[in-house]
């Protein structure tokens, strides 16, 4: 089974939290994928060891039709 979990930012607080636990508790029996709508938050790196997949996009002119897709 695949996840795709949908975040904000992975900065240091309660959301981001419970989304590493939950990946950490199911991380042998479920691939879980990560897409981060900031770039470099806190707790980029940590992430990116933990889950299978992360993208983290880049949505500061989204209202242009410009942004960027950072895979990891």
């Amino acid at each position: 089974m695949k996840i795709l979990h949908l975040i904000g930012s992975l900065d240091r607080g309660g959301a981001e939290s419970i989304l590493e636990n939950i990946i950490r508790q199911q991380k042998n029996s479920i691939e879980h994928i990560v897409v981060v709508l900031t770039l470099d938050s806190d707790r980029s790196n940590d992430f990116k060891c933990l889950v299978g997949r992360m993208y983290q996009i880049e949505l500061r002119n989204i209202r242009k039709g410009k942004f960027r897709v950072f895979a990891y």
